[in-house]
């Protein structure tokens, strides 16, 4: 039973690199387990990767895009 859960954790964890119809199944799956109503779409998917791996990384040229020299000392 624990490896069958672990290997769960493990699937789950990775779903989101796997295939479309992979993704969609573990969806089911979950929808049944936990009333998960909303699988992300792509485009989010691949923000949402970004910002966990670069966020520092991508915050900071967003500030230094959009916030003057002034505005970022203080």
């Amino acid at each position: 039973v624990l490896h069958n859960y672990m290997l769960w954790r493990i699937v789950a964890a990775l779903s989101e690199h796997l295939s479309t119809a992979f993704r969609s199944t573990i969806h089911e799956f979950s929808r049944e387990i936990d009333g998960t109503e909303r699988q992300l779409d792509l485009e989010r998917l691949c923000l949402n990767q970004a910002n966990k791996h670069f966020g520092m990384a991508l915050g900071a040229l967003f500030v230094q895009q959009h916030f003057s020299s002034s505005s970022r000392a203080k």
